[in-house]
């Protein structure tokens, strides 16, 4: 699968480059082409696919394959925003995403991003009022990647129909658990992963009747590429949480932790195009005259 080969090029060629300069490509270059893409499907120019609901509401998808994946281009667009805001981020910035996230909601419908933009939001004025980061803060970020890949795991694998709290929390999820469920009983986790064939709805407005696809970030790369690569992309992630907290990048903790959460849900977490947060492996995260905001003191 040549896209790892990609990802893995990016992110060791990311050595020593201030982090920050490769964000703001990456906001810039994400923001400019979402933005044609948008103005395309409202002028006609692209064609914006719809989802009809059960309830009758329509989902836009404005110029994306689907109304999820506009979703979360928005969401991680706002992650590497935020990382450039940082601490200077206020109660008006938070103001301006929530109405962002409602209209998302309102328009695309896509629960997991929405609701995951809303807390970013309150998330950006809690850290710009409260400059010291907890107690809670230093034990639990850094561990958010294992967390919630720990917590996927073992929701797919113990989930059972019959029995009632699992099959009501596979509903909230779009019976996310069922076919993830389904594709361990049939293929297994494997060393190296298995050539699962997937058909999903993107790209087109009316659903598969072969309709087979593994959502979740974590599972997707467990079953399709293997828990060798897995185990890898865990251990990438949980060392640029510890890079993060020993370099008192506590906004970039909270950045992939919220990512994560993300991830238990859909796959956009191992997507470059969407998470640019893994070349932070290798890259400066240092500028001068940053505050520890980790121990309270100042450099």
């Amino acid at each position: 699968y040549e896209f790892l080969l990609d990802i893995g090029i990016f992110i060791i060629g990311a050595k020593d480059i201030p982090y920050k300069k490769i964000l703001k490509v990456y906001i810039w270059c994400g923001t400019t082409i979402l933005a044609i893409a948008v103005l395309g499907a409202l002028t006609g120019c692209i064609e914006d696919l719809l989802y009809k609901e059960s309830a009758g509401q329509y989902r836009h998808a404005f110029g994306i394959v689907y109304p999820t994946d506009f979703a979360a281009h928005i969401f991680f667009l706002m992650l590497g925003w935020w990382y450039l805001r940082r601490e200077k981020a206020n109660w008006k910035d938070s103001i301006f995403w929530l109405v962002i996230g409602a209209v998302v909601f309102k328009f695309s419908i896509a629960r997991n991003s929405s609701a995951l933009i809303a807390m970013t939001a309150l998330l950006m004025a809690y850290c710009g009022k409260i400059k010291k980061t907890d107690v809670l803060e230093k034990k639990m970020l850094p561990a958010a990647p294992l967390i919630c890949a720990a917590a996927v795991s073992g929701l797919s694998v113990f989930y059972n129909p019959d029995i009632a709290w699992t099959k009501q929390l596979d509903s909230w999820f779009s019976n996310r658990l069922m076919l993830v469920k389904k594709a361990i009983n049939f293929y297994g986790f494997q060393l190296w992963g298995a050539p699962i064939p997937m058909t999903g709805n993107g790209s087109k407005t009316s659903s598969s009747a072969t309709y087979f696809y593994i959502d979740s970030g974590y599972m997707q790369i467990g079953l399709l590429y293997g828990v060798v690569l897995l185990a890898i992309v865990l251990c990438l992630l949980t060392w640029i949480c510890q890079k993060a907290a020993e370099q008192d990048q506590r906004i970039l903790l909270w950045i992939v932790a919220l990512a994560c959460v993300h991830g238990m849900i859909e796959q956009h977490l191992f997507e470059l195009e969407y998470f640019p947060f893994f070349l932070a492996a290798f890259a400066n995260l240092k500028e001068k005259g940053q505050r520890e905001l980790l121990h309270g003191k100042e450099k």
